[in-house]
């Protein structure tokens, strides 16, 4: 396996983005190499957290569940409770990725209208 880079690997995908609170969502991390090419095999260590973030922030962190693909690629999933900022931090090999941590934000899940 060729040496990891976190610092030129990458995520993609709704989870880094945000999203609305108590649904589903997930995101890809892209492992690449130190030359910049991406992964072609698992094997890496990759760990994903989530934390509320902003003013009163207060909580336990979030574990994703981190599944690796095995070509490279590890599909992270999670799922906020409160509508909120988040920050999602995502490292490689104990060392943060490309753009980690990203801040997100999940707005309140719809409300069910009151019954007639």
């Amino acid at each position: 396996m060729s040496t990891l880079d976190a610092s030129k690997s990458s995520a993609r995908g709704r989870g880094i983005g945000g999203g609305t609170a108590g649904a589903p969502t997930s995101f890809d991390v892209i492992a690449a190499t130190a030359d910049g090419n991406r992964a072609r095999e698992g094997g890496a260590s990759v760990t994903a957290t989530v934390l509320l973030s902003g003013l009163g922030a207060a909580g336990e962190p979030i574990a994703c569940d981190v599944v690796d693909n095995g070509d490279g690629t590890y599909a992270c999933s999670y799922v906020v409770h409160r509508r909120g900022d988040y920050s999602v931090s995502v490292e490689l090999d104990g060392s943060p990725i490309a753009g980690s941590p990203f801040p997100v934000f999940f707005s309140a899940p719809p409300t069910a209208p009151a019954p007639a």
